[in-house]
């Protein structure tokens, strides 16, 4: 298994092509100067000045990336807070345990605990309070798939950490969660299944709407000159990960802290909370000990284009109703239509086209002219487009009440067909 260059995904060798998944592969040339070029914030890192001493106390004390060790690293850079304020009294094993005595609310297969950003669901009707002793008493739901606190809706992430939230004596811990998410990934945390739901346009006006994927990057939230949109983040259940690349680009993964509060004090240093100075010298200390310390991983993503094909390759492997044709993703909708997304430059510059499509009555597949399916959504990476459109399209029937391109492609593919098919004399 080798991961594929644009996805990461673990791929069998003999299903590549030229190092690329089929998923990937009609995408590389759009994608591939970004996917290549070192990460702005990489780039400042290095030449950070702050951080050589810092980096000599690490190895003099011989300090890991554990949550004692970025406590006292946290603790070090910003001078007035003590290292037992950023620790809890919990820990992984602690956490699979709790996780055991409440799967009548919170299930563990779900995304937020497994390997993996998604995972098709069967949908389940479960729910109810949890009230955990004195340890917890936080209003939680659970709902097809997705788990409501207080108010907020969260369906992906690393759901170890969330329990950490949960358990420790805080207030507001699914907004602190989400926040958290908000912050390193550039997403709300919300629930994944409703990101097909597209808005509902009047029929001379194109798609609009703000498509928030797991897979997308926003912009940090206060606009300093270090806040690069290509944050280096990832997440497995048991918390954020920081993936940065060598010179032989060459990934390396270190963790990040697991402790509810350092890595909400971690998120905010590195997000410029108390200066770009003291962002700086975090960005610069993460980088540098990732590269001593951290486990090389050739298919951890390093940018948001890489974290967002990961994304739609995920959905593309667990939906039997979507397949790669060719150089084409093609998607059985619910309405019984077949559609195809394939790479070029579409209606109003999106950076695919989408077709229905008809068959004959002798099986012929007949490609109709495109559908317009542009989203507005230029400042999100290409896969988290692709991979919304492809969810819009296989639920084709519900796409079509709110957009009329969608209706007018299904009509036109489904009186295509009865006209090709004669009922016998």
């Amino acid at each position: 298994m080798e991961p594929c260059n644009l996805c990461r995904t673990l791929t069998n060798v003999e299903e590549l092509s030229a190092g690329l998944c089929c998923v990937c592969t009609p995408w590389w040339p759009t994608v591939k100067s970004k996917v290549e070029l070192t990460p702005a914030w990489q780039r400042d890192a290095e030449e950070c000045d702050l951080t050589a001493e810092t980096m000599r106390w690490i190895k003099e004390n011989e300090i890991q990336p554990d949550d004692q060790g970025w406590a006292l690293v946290l603790s070090r850079i910003m001078n007035d807070v003590e290292v037992s304020e950023l620790l809890d009294e919990w820990d992984d094993t602690s956490i699979s345990i709790i996780l055991d005595d409440i799967k009548r609310v919170i299930l563990p297969e779900l995304p937020l605990f497994q390997r993996g950003i998604y995972r098709m669901q069967t949908p389940h009707q479960l729910s109810g309070d949890l009230r955990f002793g004195q340890i917890m008493d936080t209003e939680i739901l659970y709902d097809n798939g997705v788990l409501r606190i207080d108010g907020y809706h969260i369906a992906y992430g690393p759901g170890k950490l969330l329990m950490r939230f949960l358990l420790e004596n805080r207030s507001d811990p699914g907004g602190r969660y989400s926040r958290v998410m908000q912050q390193l990934l550039g997403l709300d945390a919300k629930d994944l299944s409703q990101r097909e739901r597209l808005p509902e346009t009047p029929s001379t006006r194109k798609w609009e709407g703000g498509f928030r994927l797991a897979g997308s990057v926003r912009p940090f939230l206060l606009g300093s000159e270090l806040n690069f949109p290509d944050p280096p983040f990832d997440w497995e259940p048991e918390g954020f990960d920081l993936v940065v690349l060598d010179n032989k680009q060459q990934r390396h993964r270190m963790p990040l802290p697991k402790s509810s509060r350092a890595i909400e004090a971690f998120t905010a240093i590195w997000n410029g909370r108390d200066g770009s100075i003291l962002a700086r010298h975090l960005r610069g200390i993460s980088f540098q000990w990732a590269l001593s310390c951290g486990i090389i991983q050739g298919h951890s993503v390093a940018n948001p284009t890489e974290r967002s094909f990961q994304l739609l390759r995920s959905i593309v492997d667990a939906s039997p109703n979507i397949n790669v044709q060719g150089f084409q993703i093609s998607i059985q909708g619910s309405s019984g239509v077949e559609w195809r997304i394939s790479a070029g430059i579409g209606v109003h510059g999106a950076p695919y086209i989408v077709r229905p499509v008809g068959r004959t009555k002798n099986g012929r597949t007949v490609l109709f002219r495109e559908v317009c399916a542009y989203d507005t959504a230029e400042d999100l990476p290409i896969g988290d487009r692709i991979a919304t459109m492809t969810l819009s399209l296989m639920n084709d029937e519900n796409t079509a009440k709110r957009v009329d391109t969608v209706r007018w492609g299904i009509d036109m593919a489904k009186r295509y067909f009865s006209d090709t098919i004669h009922p016998p004399r």
